[in-house]
């Protein structure tokens, strides 16, 4: 029997060229940090545009038709991955990630996304949409001397070229919490016009 509510969230997928080149940046990024931060693994790389966490799956039905209605005129928009940086900030490391430029599409997207969601009374996130690709998080048992290396070789490659692409759907995820890490399954896609 399934449960009444899946952990989810609306994203837009990496183009594989460019995940050839994230993968490789991860490769080059896991040596120094040894085991301060878990990278992402790269199948699960995405650019989250809203986290809901749990959503009715009886809201799945509905979502869906709203969503494609307000986005059939859609088109695919351009994006350039660019730069290497951490939340909160460089000097307090916790979330590594990857800066990009994008149309104002991309903010349209999920302006749209937003207020479809608060239709449904999923609430509105409450910070302002930043653009980036989570790529790994700092470990609790990270210690000062390991938040201050990844510190530095962020600061090293904090100017990099990931690569340009264009956005061509909106895909609504389910994440399944594993002890191995997430899953994600695709629940469904809306294509944009090219």
């Amino acid at each position: 029997m399934q449960s009444a509510t899946l952990r989810t969230f609306f994203a837009c997928q990496i183009s594989p060229e460019n995940l050839a080149q994230i993968e490789q940046l991860l490769a080059e990024l896991e040596s120094p940090s040894s085991n301060a931060v878990k990278w992402v693994n790269p199948k699960n790389l995405h650019l989250t545009l809203k986290f809901i966490g749990d959503f009715k799956q009886a809201d799945i039905d509905r979502i869906k038709p709203v969503l494609a209605e307000a986005l059939s005129a859609f088109e695919s928009f351009p994006i350039n991955i660019h730069t290497l940086s951490a939340f909160p900030s460089l000097d307090r490391p916790q979330v590594v990630w990857l800066g990009l430029t994008a149309d104002p599409a991309l903010f349209q997207l999920v302006k749209t996304v937003e207020k479809q969601c608060e239709h449904l009374n999923y609430p509105a996130e409450k910070r302002p949409f930043a653009a980036h690709i989570t790529i790994g998080r700092l470990r609790s048992s990270a210690t000062p001397a390991e938040k201050n290396l990844i510190s530095k070789v962020i600061r090293a490659r904090q100017s990099i070229d990931i690569g340009k692409q264009r956005i061509d759907a909106l895909h609504f995820y389910k994440s399944e919490l594993t002890p191995a890490g997430p899953i994600y399954q695709i629940l469904f896609t809306l294509p944009f016009t090219s």
